[in-house]
């Protein structure tokens, strides 16, 4: 089973953490819960607008797919991939790397 932490208001995942269930051992399942519960707090968040819950392998599939195509982690590849051209232009005016994007043997 993996994590979750939720904002209540907007059902918005604030965070999302594989694995960690142990069966058998609820104290040490409750702590790794209460990480997310902490980590919420610290960026702000009140105790009662958040929810940290365990889910399912089918509810986390659906969550993985809303997390990748959220309009924030597009923006993001956007970005990411902008940055990467720029580095690589950058790069090869520097000499580092061949027309090709192929790293030079550099001494």
């Amino acid at each position: 089973m993996d994590r979750v932490c939720i904002l209540k208001s907007s059902g918005e995942v604030l965070e999302f953490q594989s694995g960690g269930f142990e069966e058998g051992n609820k104290e040490l399942s409750d702590k790794r819960l209460s990480v997310l519960l902490e980590n919420a707090i610290n960026s702000g968040y009140k105790e009662d607008q958040i929810e940290v819950k365990w889910v399912s392998e089918e509810q986390t599939s659906v969550i993985l797919d809303a997390i990748n195509n959220s309009e924030d982690m597009i923006v993001n590849k956007v970005v990411y991939e902008k940055i990467r051209e720029m580095a690589i232009r950058e790069l090869i005016s520097e000499g580092k790397l061949t027309e090709q994007g192929k790293l030079k043997y550099i001494k």
